[in-house]
């Protein structure tokens, strides 16, 4: 068996249930977080970087092919702990974030791809996006990809029932996690897989 070294990281289910968030809530500032979660949300999930520099999102949904969430933002986090920890600890939730807008899709829209069945992380009756439109990086993001100039995030987005990629290649050393948000439209439900980048 061949040891694949780099990348390092598999895919991933951001949300254990799919979102039905109907428009964008989140603001930038200070939040408390509760076992990786912004306090009080069960969709606003913190995802750790574990070391990793960047990360590419794919989006799904449910109801039916051709439907649009409207829009995704990527939020960029940087921990703080009650304890006065200067770095992040590996498995231990921070206690606070400080929470800015890495950048925002214009419209995802959903394809008639699914899942490919049992053990796949999109269920069968998931419909894969296959379009992102007008990905937008904001001040936070343009001044993190300026400073340390490791590549522009894009959006890779083929149509023609191919999923589609969003690519932050790098969030920059100031950041320690991410937080994806959605803005439903026609579609019922929305959910992300991540790959980390090294």
């Amino acid at each position: 068996m061949t040891v694949r070294l780099y990348p390092a990281y598999p895919q991933q289910l951001y949300l254990p249930t799919n979102s039905t968030q109907a428009s964008f809530t989140l603001t930038a500032g200070r939040k408390a977080v509760t076992d990786w979660y912004i306090a009080g949300s069960t969709t606003h999930r913190v995802i750790d970087l574990c070391g990793g520099r960047g990360a590419a999102f794919q989006f799904f949904g449910t109801d039916a092919d051709n439907e649009t969430l409207a829009a995704v933002k990527i939020w960029a986090a940087t921990y703080g702990y009650a304890d006065g920890a200067t770095s992040p600890i590996s498995g231990k939730t921070p206690d606070f974030i400080d929470l800015n807008l890495f950048g925002t899709t214009g419209v995802v829209t959903l394809s008639t791809a699914t899942g490919a069945g049992t053990g796949d992380l999109v269920p069968s009756t998931s419909f894969i996006a296959d379009t992102i439109a007008s990905w937008a990086v904001g001040s936070l993001g343009t001044t993190l990809e300026a400073t340390y100039g490791l590549g522009t995030s894009d959006e890779y987005s083929p149509a023609g029932n191919v999923p589609a990629t969003l690519i932050v290649p790098s969030f920059g050393h100031l950041v320690h996690g991410f937080v994806v948000e959605f803005d439903l439209n026609t579609a019922a439900s929305a959910n992300a897989l991540y790959t980390l980048t090294a």
